[in-house]
């Protein structure tokens, strides 16, 4: 699910005038921290409106949650597919 929460957050960021913002050099890091922390609490809270929990503006965003499966299928998939197809291979000698 990590892998879908950053693509979430990428989504929002996509959203905002990012490059605007905080530019393409002399990067404050701190700032970049704290960007992620605000979007990552907004993902927080998109996930909890899908069990009811909280409410979002991200819930009814198809693009935001076809953002989220893409990230969850290529993290956690690719990785499932890598790890089943290297032990197999281990296995089978």
């Amino acid at each position: 699910m990590e892998e879908g929460a950053e693509e979430a957050v990428q989504y929002i960021n996509s959203k905002q005038d990012f490059a605007s913002k905080y530019g393409f050099g002399g990067i404050n890091f701190g700032d970049l921290i704290i960007n992620d922390l605000v979007q990552g609490k907004e993902v927080l809270k998109a996930y909890g409106s899908l069990f009811g929990l909280t409410d979002s503006k991200y819930k009814d965003d198809a693009e935001f949650w076809q953002n989220v499966k893409g990230g969850f299928a290529l993290g956690g998939g690719m990785t499932a597919v890598t790890n089943i197809t290297g032990s197999v291979k281990d296995y089978a000698r």
